[in-house]
């Protein structure tokens, strides 16, 4: 039993670290019932519309010239690989194309507030 040390007040750094309220997680403020405020709710709407309005917009714009672009992707490796790909094969590259745009979307999301910080915050 060295090793076992006793928390009293003369090894303790705050007198509240001793308060039984404060180890065990009072509860009392639990048991109280709150009204939702009209600046929750519209902060909330606006919060949803703002997130994914965007998204919306976004894939909207990459969906505009997906015609023209898997025309390009089918050109391009025409010329590079001297293979022709099949309409579904284009569907299921403008899927990937698609998606890597959204993942990339995730990536700065995720990563940008550190990145900011790191470089200029």
């Amino acid at each position: 039993m060295e090793n076992e040390m006793v928390i009293n007040k003369d090894n303790c750094n705050q007198e509240k670290e001793l308060d039984p309220n404060y180890l065990l997680g009072n509860q009392e403020h639990m048991n109280k019932t709150t009204k939702v405020s009209w600046i929750l709710v519209i902060t909330t709407i606006s919060t949803s519309l703002g997130c994914s309005i965007p998204a919306g917009y976004n894939t909207g714009v990459v969906n505009a010239p997906a015609e023209i672009l898997k025309q390009w992707c089918n050109e391009t490796i025409m010329n590079r690989y001297d293979v022709q790909f099949s309409s579904a094969q284009l569907d299921g590259l403008w899927s990937i194309l698609v998606s890597i745009f959204l993942i990339g979307g995730i990536i700065g999301g995720v990563a940008g507030g550190k990145l900011a910080n790191a470089l200029g915050r």
